[in-house]
């Protein structure tokens, strides 16, 4: 009698697992009836948001004598517009509503939560079965302790692989619901009252409204191969577009727009007041320029930079463009598609910045952007013959374009320094001088030459009674604007280059004055 009460408990446990694998299939059957969002016929996508704007036929109620309809839009919508064709609308007034899961990947969720809630079921009965067997009843007879213990193992046999594989299952289940957002459960319904009685079932409506869960973003892919073609470099323009709609877009007109980031306004005028100062004092004057004599070079060119930053910056952000998708369908969630993808003519060039890149040189390109060409802001990755070399933030501020694509470790950059001529070197009359010399050597082990360009400060003078004297060879050129002294010379293939530079300042004794090389 005990073996039977056994496996009675055991017939009753297989009757509950029966009815728990029931049960999600009753929940999914219950949201039929619910209401589903419309897809939009057109979508306008920046990447401050979307406009969507959706046309259907929507139902024709009555209501006191007037005739009403009812849309359906997701939760977040704002700045809704409605026309309806051939009516007046008098009123609209919304309310919350449940929504029924449509997309691909909001039915995807709804599936898996209810194919895990009914693995831990299964799991849990699996593991009440192992407990009854896991208890050896008292008070059996040698022929009933023979039969628990065959069926035992019978049961065992099935039951702990079965839990490991329902464990296994649970927890793929619960790895791809993560990778999954919550769909939306609730929508906004928007009831219309029209300003007179309509004898259709249904009118023709024109609808849009704004989302700030969808957008899209900009990323690039530069790529160049220095070995096969040192003028090209090729670019690809991705789109990463995203819409958390709560519904799949389907034949739908996708347009990707550039937008502008800069204020609504703009700033207001700033004051110009003109008044005269005190005259400094000498000891004023003295401190000020010892200061000055302390402060580190970068920071004196920091300071500089901040000043500049005063004076209006060219800006055309706020020319759009937009790009029209050949796909007329965007499921809910994220996707890449290529926009564009072309071919640059732009030499390459090797740059070395004793000093700064401790020996190494990098490359980089140079582009003129076309009248009416844009490019939109975006993140870039930047690689060289087919290797990934960084990663970083793209943006077009001027005509030209520059674009670096690491340090090249076949070409490296050696720096000799004359010790005898490294800072002050002593008294020409009434003057102090400084003298540092340099020489730098350009190694290139490509089996192909290359031209490398070396970059080195150009010192600017603030007071007329400083001079500078250059010993170069061979003799560099001056970038006036960027103050920049640089040398662009072509480095033979397995061979090297070599830059002599020195420079001495003259100053009077009198002028508080300690400079330093960078």
């Amino acid at each position: 009698m005990k073996m039977q009460g056994i496996w009675y408990q055991e017939l009753l446990l297989c009757l509950f697992l029966t009815l728990a694998g029931m049960a999600g299939g009753l929940t999914e059957a219950c949201q039929a009836s619910e209401l589903s969002l419309v897809p939009p016929k057109a979508a306008l996508l920046s990447q401050q948001g979307a406009i969507l704007r959706v046309e259907q036929k929507a139902l024709v109620e009555e209501h006191n004598g007037k005739s009403r309809l009812t849309l359906l839009v997701p939760a977040k919508a704002e700045n809704l517009r409605i026309e309806v064709a051939g009516a007046r609308i008098v009123q609209e007034e919304n309310f919350p509503c449940k929504l029924t899961a449509t997309s691909a990947r909001a039915k995807r969720s709804l599936e898996l939560k209810a194919r895990l809630e009914g693995a831990n079921t299964r799991l849990a009965l699996v593991q009440e079965r192992l407990k009854i067997w896991n208890i050896i009843p008292k008070n059996l007879g040698p022929a009933d302790i023979e039969a628990w213990d065959s069926k035992k193992m019978q049961v065992l046999t099935a039951l702990v692989p079965e839990a490991e594989a329902l464990e296994r299952e649970i927890q793929e289940l619960t790895e791809e619901l993560k990778s999954l957002p919550k769909p939306e459960s609730t929508g906004k319904c928007v009831r219309v009252t029209l300003a007179d009685r309509v004898k259709d079932t249904h009118l023709p409506v024109t609808y849009s409204y704004a989302l700030n869960n969808c957008g899209w973003r900009a990323h690039y892919a530069f790529a160049i191969a220095p070995e096969k073609a040192k003028d090209r470099v090729v670019v690809r323009l991705m789109a990463k577009v995203w819409q958390e709609s709560g519904m799949d877009w389907t034949d739908t007109e996708i347009t990707l727009v550039t937008g502008s980031k800069g204020k609504l306004a703009p700033p207001p005028l700033r004051s110009w007041v003109l008044e005269a100062r005190e005259e400094r004092s000498k000891g004023r004057e003295k401190a000020m320029y010892e200061e000055s004599a302390a402060m580190p070079a970068a920071m004196m060119a920091n300071a500089r930079r901040s000043d500049s930053h005063s004076l209006p910056q060219q800006d055309t952000s706020g020319i759009y463009a937009s790009w029209l998708l050949p796909a007329r369908s965007l499921e809910q969630g994220e996707s890449s598609m290529l926009i564009s993808q072309k071919e640059w003519e732009s030499p390459l060039l090797w740059i070395a910045r004793p000093g700064i890149s401790q020996g190494q040189v990098y490359l980089m390109a140079r582009h003129e952007i076309a009248e009416g060409e844009v490019w939109p802001d975006g993140e870039a990755v930047f690689s060289v013959s087919g290797q990934e070399t960084g990663k970083g933030q793209f943006a077009v501020k001027g005509p030209e374009l520059v674009l670096y694509f690491g340090c090249d470790p076949r070409v490296s950059l050696e720096v000799v320094q004359d010790k005898r001529k490294r800072g002050e070197s002593g008294f020409l009359g009434r003057d102090k001088t400084w003298t540092w010399a340099w020489t730098y050597v350009l190694h290139n082990s490509h089996s192909q030459p290359v031209r490398v360009r070396l970059e080195r400060p150009d010192p600017q003078i603030v007071q007329e009674q400083i001079s500078v004297r250059f010993e170069e060879k061979p003799k560099a050129d001056v970038d006036a604007k960027k103050h920049i002294r640089f040398w662009e010379l072509e480095v033979p293939a397995s061979g090297t280059q070599t830059i002599s530079h020195s420079l001495t300042i003259k100053a009077p004794e009198s002028l508080l004055f300690a400079p330093t090389a960078p």
